[in-house]
């Protein structure tokens, strides 16, 4: 992503110019549909709930009072009945369904089909959604997360859930997120690349994702506020078992001023980080 002033879209693409602007509408975190209150099936594996007021953010300066508010809200989630889990409060049961072979498997609850979904909460580090000009067949993104804690919970995670300890970043200050965008063509022909979609407006009210306005992903910028969902992922590589946080969907709480803006570090995939 080029540094400077934001990209802003035109009139056929997904964001309007009114939406550039930081509103000044309250913002609000509304129980969706399939995203329910944050306290249903809370604390039932990792003691009582925690004061969202409690949970200490490293807030970048542009940051409002309200939207840390919201920002500590997400990193406090503890769902046990939809299985959205802060990266934080992660469940203490999490197991690889199946046996034990050269497959690749979503981390999961016992007795759960659903894989577990993680919210990391944090600030755009790097993006890699294209490559030449072309939609990248390989996305990633890195996120500094909004304090050290987070950090560390999601390195626990895939150490211990790895089997073998995880590959860092070289200064182990960001996590990343990833996935492949190829498919196979219909009726054979090859494989074909699809644009990354699964990007949100979350600025004024985050909820279902049904409710939500898709942003372009060419508006998402190095320093912006997002919260990122994922599952975990294991896999071999090299003979041996790696895990990674693939990436799902995020959703922009708030936009890093253009002042503020930097060229975004190129990533190159999965390598060499959380």
């Amino acid at each position: 992503m080029a540094g400077g002033k934001r990209k802003h879209t035109t009139d056929n693409e997904v964001l309007d110019s009114s939406q550039t602007l930081r509103p000044e509408k309250q913002a609000r975190v509304v129980p969706p549909e399939d995203v329910e209150s944050e306290t249903q099936g809370s604390g039932t594996d990792s003691g009582a709930d925690a004061d969202d007021s409690l949970i200490i953010i490293d807030a970048k300066h542009y940051l409002t009072s309200e939207t840390i508010s919201r920002m500590q809200t997400f990193m406090n989630r503890f769902d046990s009945v939809h299985d959205i889990f802060s990266i934080s409060r992660a469940p203490h049961d999490l197991i690889w369904p199946g046996e034990s072979d050269d497959k690749t498997t979503v981390l999961r609850r016992p007795g759960h089909e659903s894989p577990i979904v993680f919210w990391i909460v944090g600030y755009v580090s790097s993006l890699w959604f294209f490559e030449d000009g072309n939609l990248a067949e390989q996305v990633s993104m890195t996120v500094q997360t909004a304090n050290e804690h987070a950090l560390t919970c999601a390195r626990e995670v895939l150490d211990r859930f790895a089997g073998c300890e995880g590959s860092y970043d070289v200064e182990k200050t960001v996590v990343r997120a990833a996935r492949f965008q190829t498919s196979r063509r219909r009726g054979g022909g090859g494989k074909e690349v699809k644009a990354f979609e699964e990007f949100f407006d979350a600025r004024l009210v985050f909820q279902s994702k049904r409710k939500m306005k898709r942003l372009d992903i060419k508006y998402l910028q190095k320093g912006d506020t997002v919260l990122v969902e994922c599952t975990t992922t294991r896999y071999k590589r090299d003979g041996r078992w790696c895990a990674g946080f693939e990436l799902q969907s995020i959703s922009l709480l708030a936009e890093a001023p253009d002042e503020d803006l930097q060229p975004a570090v190129v990533d190159n995939g999965f390598d060499d980080c959380i």
